[in-house]
């Protein structure tokens, strides 16, 4: 339910050491807006919708099936999910939604994702110090230059 992108991360990871799907069939979907205010629907153990400052999905393009499926640890649709069933259910594109709540989506390539994704959690501190969430057991993620929070320019999706 908390640190979806580092969900997101292990997921890649995972599938990089399972060698199964490709890496070049896999896309990370960073999901926001520059108010970080986005509706999304059938999200596990939340009322609809839930309003995140962003969230992470995977996408499997599957060109031999010709088929799409999306990896949201927190949907509460099947895991994997159709491309259009997830983007009909979840982001509701039935709907007119004000501008601030709009969707808007950053997509990265499964391999640069993983050498590029760092977080130190700091987006998890409250101003008193404490946890908004208990943080994963595991070191934080730092990215392959060495760089250790790189989450805020992947979730910023301000056109400058």
């Amino acid at each position: 339910k908390q640190y979806c992108e580092e969900n997101i991360w292990h997921l890649c990871n995972a599938a990089v050491t399972h060698g199964e799907p490709a890496l070049s069939s896999l896309f990370v979907v960073f999901i926001s807006n520059k108010h970080k205010e986005v509706p999304i629907w059938k999200q596990r153990g939340h009322p609809e919708p839930v309003v995140w400052d962003y969230h992470v999905v995977l996408i499997e393009e599957d060109t031999e099936r010709e088929e799409t499926f999306v990896y949201d640890l927190d949907t509460a649709l099947p895991f994997p999910c159709d491309f259009e069933r997830y983007v009909r259910e979840s982001f509701r594109p039935d709907l007119v939604l004000p501008n601030e709540l709009k969707h808007c989506f950053r997509v990265i390539g499964a391999k640069e994702f993983l050498l590029s994704f760092a977080s130190d959690r700091s987006h998890m501190i409250k101003k008193d110090g404490s946890w908004m969430a208990p943080p994963p057991p595991y070191p934080c993620i730092v990215a392959a230059d060495g760089s250790v929070n790189t989450l805020p320019a992947m979730i910023n999706m301000r056109v400058e």
